[in-house]
């Protein structure tokens, strides 16, 4: 009879189990495997299955879990193993990323370019005359920041400080998930270029142009200061 474990132990096994399979933080694991790992006859871990069940009635019966119900999934070694502090340890072995660690990566990103733009050095010629060739200033800086930037140096700086100051372990490939994620982002309103660069649009057009930005439906085009 093998030897029994701990709870941190059998959370420390199925972390191993899943960091072996997964790929780009997708996984999966059985309810059977499940149960093996967790040290626990087929009758007591379906029991444990029912009862956590039941607090969780909008949750539909499955034959296993995957990184997609990653919440659920905590929760219910929360449950059977009475730990605390899953997310970050799944977050920590780059299986799985709850919102809140989630949240806290798309706010480094939006930090990383703000700051790389704060100690920019101002190409003023340069924006000068992608302004003067365009209607609107907001298409002359995107113009200008894809010039001096590159959007692929944003993403890899806040991954690789996000992973290091997590320790985060790469093998299971959550740099690429994490790349993936921010990169599908960034056209929507969560991660908007525009919004994230708001404070250096209106910099430069002051510098520019010698006073502040107007609202776009007063704004015209401005002689050089």
């Amino acid at each position: 009879m093998p030897e029994k474990l701990s709870p941190d132990q059998i959370l420390d096994d199925i972390i191993f189990d899943l960091q072996n399979t997964a790929l780009e933080c997708r996984w999966t694991i059985s309810m059977e495997r499940l149960a093996e790992l967790m040290q626990l006859g087929k009758e007591d871990f379906y029991r444990k299955i029912y009862n956590f069940k039941t607090s969780k009635p909008d949750r539909e019966t499955r034959l296993g879990f995957t990184e997609i119900d990653g919440d659920y999934f905590c929760e219910f070694l929360q449950y059977c193993l009475n730990i605390s502090g899953i997310q970050d340890r799944f977050a920590t072995a780059g299986i799985y990323f709850d919102e809140r660690v989630l949240y806290e990566i798309r706010e480094n990103f939006k930090h990383i370019i703000q700051e790389s733009l704060a100690r920019h050095d101002l190409d003023k010629d340069t924006l000068l005359l992608l302004a003067t060739a365009s209607q609107d200033y907001d298409d002359a800086v995107d113009a200008y920041i894809s010039e001096k930037f590159e959007i692929d140096f944003f993403l890899d700086r806040c991954i690789f400080e996000f992973m290091s100051f997590r320790r985060i372990h790469p093998e299971t490939g959550a740099d690429v998930f994490l790349r993936d994620y921010l990169k599908a982002l960034i056209p929507t309103k969560i991660l908007n270029i525009k919004d994230i660069t708001k404070e250096f649009r209106d910099r430069s057009y002051y510098e520019l142009f010698g006073e502040f930005r107007k609202d776009k439906s007063k704004k015209q085009k401005r002689k050089p200061h």
